[in-house]
């Protein structure tokens, strides 16, 4: 058979129809590799060199790493690429690090810590010594803040993921000018006590932040009240060239376009996503240079604060066939059956799953609350546990992660005013609540054009899908949706046909905050409708 052992043939001696049949055999399956003597051994030997490359390699399965199934459609991957580094045991990065009570940043590479694997425009490199970028550009110390302007804003737990989730932000007044001379710009901000570092882009024009990723470089997301004190500091995004010698350091958010940016400063740099090139003003002109950005570092108006280490280009797939079932009021059965976690695959057959319970099995500082949405979260060892952290909204890890870890959120649960999580229903890995929410009406032949409704407070966040029913006259023009109290902005607007004759049902998934959800509602006169909230769930995660 394919594994069997070869027959080494001493010089002089005849070869036997059996030693060559013994090769027909072998060649004929499974084809794998040998040691000098003709023992099948396992990992030794390469397919071609680098002097001598195979030129084309047909197939029709799957490529397989370590017993997990490569998606192939990453063989055109990038050419830049963070492979391995430093990490935490949750597989996150943390290969860049503070240099205290300075204003250096270090990438910890070598020795006690694993190299910084990386690919930079298609070359392969290894950084196996530390490296310290030095010189880091400091905040300004004055004109550099703004004050929260929205009384809506009470401290209220959707406003940890304000400006993350939908088309949300925070209304800011009192704005310092070194934050107004940098309109239509990213950068990185703080806030309270912890304190909370996000980034977000400044639109001085409509007053406000769009902070579009809240509690960065391992802080917590903090709630926000009215007049609380935003302060702008210093990202300092960190590259290094393929030498591994020559750093470069920029306070400008890279970006990536196709085109060159119009008006840049010396020293910008961006991603162009034609060319696939990393290119750096000099000054005169665009260069391409061989680089790749690792992280960024913040720094206030004296030292560096806090790092951010740039995500691992891992396996990462969307691939999720998972199952939450209710199975009492503190309980949940969750039957994996394909999951991929920070680029590990885990497959599971005919199993009944595993229980977790939310007054046992609680993300590490998370305490039980009523009137609280629980997500869960899986690690790539497929431990699950419940967390009151919302996920990010998807990025390349191809699905929703915790806001620190990589761990992979597959479902959520509320946990109800009596600390009972509320009972709900599995439909094909949806997750629809029977009793957190249910709201219907139907509008009389009375009704006026153009009436609110108001639906009151509910659930802190959640992903969910509102439903519309027309009724059967079909005769619903349009109807819109708006949060009050959230910077009173429209959010989303459905439309139908004005001369329907039969029961239109309209779907969009929203995010769902804490503040009251207000209905425009715009029928045609003497027509019965109806609109009904008719659960809220996850979509798939």
């Amino acid at each position: 058979m394919s594994e069997e052992q070869l027959t080494i043939v001493a010089s002089g001696q005849k070869v036997l129809a059996d030693h060559h049949n013994q090769l027909v055999t072998t060649v004929g399956e499974d084809f794998v590799p040998r040691n000098l003597t003709g023992t099948p051994t396992a990992s030794i030997g390469d397919l071609g060199s680098s002097l001598f490359p195979w030129k084309n390699v047909q197939f029709t399965g799957n490529l397989i790493e370590n017993g997990s199934v490569i998606d192939t459609g990453l063989a055109m991957r990038e050419s830049n690429l963070i492979l391995n580094g430093k990490q935490n045991i949750d597989r996150s990065p943390n290969f860049v690090e503070v240099v205290a009570s300075s204003t250096s940043a270090k990438i910890s590479a070598g020795g006690a810590n694993p190299n910084l694997d990386l690919i930079i425009n298609g070359n392969s490199v290894a950084l196996t010594t530390d490296f310290t970028f030095t010189s880091l550009i400091t905040a300004p110390a004055s004109n550099n803040t703004a004050s929260v302007n929205d009384v809506a804003y009470t401290d209220q737990n959707f406003t940890k993921t304000e400006g993350e989730h939908g088309d949300t932000f925070i209304t800011i007044d009192g704005v310092g000018t070194e934050i107004t001379n940098r309109d239509q710009e990213i950068h990185v901000f703080s806030h309270g006590a912890g304190p909370e570092y996000f980034l977000a882009f400044i639109d001085i024009p409509n007053n406000r932040l769009i902070s579009f990723k809240r509690g960065i470089a391992g802080s917590e997301r903090e709630e926000i009240t009215n007049n609380d004190v935003i302060t702008l500091l210093s990202g300092n995004y960190l590259f290094l060239e393929d030498t591994l010698v020559v750093p470069f350091t920029n306070t400008v958010f890279p970006v990536f376009q196709p085109t060159d940016p119009t008006s840049p400063g010396t020293g910008d740099i961006y991603f162009n996503t034609q060319s696939k090139r990393w290119k750096r003003f000099n000054g005169t002109i665009w260069e391409n240079k061989n680089i790749h950005w690792l992280g960024y570092a913040i720094l206030d108006s004296v030292e560096t604060e806090a790092t951010v280490s740039n995500d691992f280009d891992f396996n990462w797939s969307p691939e999720n066939e998972t199952d939450v079932q209710f199975v009492d009021s503190d309980t949940v059965r969750i039957i994996t059956k394909k999951l991929s976690v920070s680029g590990i695959r885990h497959e599971a057959q005919e199993n009944f799953g595993q229980t977790i319970q939310l007054s046992v099995d609680r993300e590490a500082g998370v305490g039980e609350t009523s009137d609280t949405l629980y997500y869960i979260y899986a690690d790539n060892t497929l431990t699950f546990r419940f967390s009151d952290k919302a996920p990010r909204p998807t990025d390349k890890k191809r699905g929703f992660y915790h806001p620190s870890k990589y761990w992979r959120c597959i479902g959520f649960v509320f946990n109800n005013s009596s600390s009972n999580i509320n009972f709900f229903t599995v439909k094909n890995r949806i997750y629809e609540y029977g009793d957190v929410l249910r709201f219907n009406t139907v509008i009389g032949t009375a009704l006026t054009r153009f009436e609110f409704l108001d639906v009151p407070n509910f659930l802190s966040f959640a992903i969910g899908t509102l439903s519309i029913d027309s009724g059967a006259g079909g005769n619903t023009v349009e109807v819109f949706v708006q949060y009050l109290g959230s910077s009173s902005a429209f959010r989303f607007g459905f439309f139908s046909t004005p001369d329907a004759q039969n029961q239109v049902i309209f779907t969009i998934n929203i995010p769902i905050q804490n503040s009251t959800m207000q209905f425009l509602r715009d029928v045609i006169p003497g027509a019965t409708s109806a609109i009904q909230i008719s659960g809220i769930h996850t979509g798939e995660l």
